[in-house]
């Protein structure tokens, strides 16, 4: 069975970001690797913004999009708060786990 991953931001569900293509080709790479699920939080705790040349225009001050290129966003007024997995497993049952940023 082929496996999907899905991933979005607080922008519109078909809009593309940086952050979302290059997060699903690591995730891809951790399934494809049996990762631990360490490795996902760890991928999601990325705080390394995107280069400038993929920033996306979202009428937001070039500095914003900075902030809001990494996966987790970290800055004093703004910020990522919890990182969160869902995934089924070979039973077809789904397992949850999440982890508290801030």
């Amino acid at each position: 069975m082929a496996k999907q991953a899905y991933g979005f931001t607080n922008g519109a569900l078909d809009s593309s970001r940086p952050k979302i293509s290059k997060t699903k080709a690591e995730l891809a790479s951790l399934l494809c690797q049996h990762a631990p699920q360490a490795a996902y939080f760890e991928m999601l705790s990325n705080t390394l913004p995107a280069p400038d040349h993929r920033l996306p225009d979202t009428g937001v001050s070039l500095e914003m999009e900075r902030l809001l290129s990494s996966n987790c966003i970290a800055s004093e007024f703004y910020g990522t708060r919890s990182s969160t997995l869902l995934k089924f497993n070979s039973h077809f049952e789904l397992e949850y786990d999440e982890r508290i940023v801030r």
